[in-house]
């Protein structure tokens, strides 16, 4: 039917046109995803440093050895749920987008 009405040009413009599209929006989201997981890979060493940072410049107590361990393992179990935070943020942004087009 499309070749009978001479439609095939048109068609096959408005098909690239949407894979265009679709290209970009996939682009974006990869890029979006790595950002976070590269974010989230990163933090709990930031949030440990800074924290241990601030406790050395602020407290007036001494870091021991029984502090650091214990504060290394409280961050080593926030870990665990920050990892969940790319796919949720990505998961967000997949859906605006697909509620916005």
């Amino acid at each position: 039917i499309i070749k009978l009405f001479s439609w095939e040009t048109k068609f096959m413009q408005r098909v690239c046109d949407a894979a265009q599209k679709e290209r970009e929006h996939s682009e974006k989201s990869e890029k979006m995803e790595k950002t976070c997981r590269l974010l989230v890979d990163v933090t709990p060493t930031i949030i440990s440093v800074l924290s241990l940072s601030f406790y050395l410049s602020h407290c007036q107590e001494n870091l021991n050895i029984p502090r650091i361990f214990t504060a290394i393992a409280l961050f080593g179990r926030i870990e665990s749920p920050m990892r969940d935070i790319p796919r949720i943020i990505t998961n967000f942004i997949a859906t605006y987008s697909r509620i916005s087009t």
